[in-house]
């Protein structure tokens, strides 16, 4: 189902039901929400249900439970950080139990940027847990789940995404090197465990790609460009949007194109310009 203020409307009255029922048994309910990177697990439908449910909610991200740097350099090279392994499966399932029998837990916090300070922090349960992540819904963790949503995206959507958040907020990457991580890494756990979620979910939901909000999100603005487009692949997203890559004096650029004025412009290599084109992806 795509994702819409009335279908946000309906999934908080169906949680709203469920917390009722939970009420009387004397536990609390826990809504997980899972999917692949960059989907809008997070901003979209996590953020909507909390604006809809209130102070009676408590978020929970999957990521507090991430594997520290070191236990990463042991990881497969191929799935690298989007691993299951990298989430701490078994104790993610060992505090949702503990959260739903109204139990205070200790939880790690998590930062993006490795220089920063990392400690914990002691959280009480509240009647509603939204639980989020990558593998929210992975093996074991699907028993408690009360109600499982799965949300997925246009390809093209989570690679805009993942590039302008990982430039713009997270790590400050160069951006070639966040596509390349998408392209590679990402991508292949995505495939092979990420999806594999679908089939235990209650609802799936599917978002888009909309430039006017990636552009107030990331306070993007169009960008100068004095050449002539000479387009090596063009997938355009709507009649305004397109994704072009492209030669500039011998040089490959990615253009996110918005009314025919770039609002994100980088080089990449042959090898990344082709991996795009041939990608069999960008029509899901």
């Amino acid at each position: 189902m795509l994702l819409s203020e009335s279908l946000l409307d309906q999934l908080a009255e169906s949680v709203l039901a469920q917390q009722r029922i939970h009420r009387r048994q004397r536990l609390n309910t826990i809504v997980s929400i899972g999917g692949g990177s960059c989907t809008g697990k997070s901003s979209q439908v996590a953020a909507g249900l909390m604006t809809r449910l209130g102070e009676q909610t408590l978020l929970l991200a999957q990521d507090r439970y991430q594997r520290n740097p070191e236990y990463l350099k042991n990881m497969h090279p191929l799935y690298r950080g989007d691993h299951p392994n990298n989430y701490g499966i078994s104790t993610c399932g060992k505090v949702l139990s503990q959260l739903k029998r109204g139990q205070s837990v200790t939880v790690p916090n998590y930062a993006f940027r490795p220089d920063q300070p990392i400690g914990s922090k002691i959280i009480h349960p509240r009647p509603i847990i939204i639980f989020e992540g990558l593998y929210a819904g992975h093996d074991n963790l699907r028993e408690y789940c009360d109600l499982f949503v799965y949300v997925e995206a246009p390809y093209y959507a989570r690679l805009l995404r993942r590039i302008l958040r990982n430039t713009c907020e997270r790590y400050r990457k160069e951006p070639a090197l966040v596509l390349r991580g998408f392209l590679s890494s990402v991508t292949a756990a995505h495939q092979d465990f990420v999806v594999k979620q679908k089939s235990s979910t209650n609802l799936i939901i599917q978002t888009g790609f909309n430039i006017s909000d990636a552009i107030q999100r990331f306070n993007l603005t169009p960008l100068p460009h004095h050449y002539e487009l000479s387009p090596k692949f063009t997938f355009d997203i709507d009649a305004a949007t397109t994704i072009t890559i492209t030669r500039r004096d011998e040089i490959l650029m990615f253009l996110l194109l918005y009314q025919n004025q770039p609002y994100l412009i980088f080089a990449i290599d042959e090898e990344l310009a082709n991996q795009l084109e041939m990608s069999d992806m960008w029509a899901y």
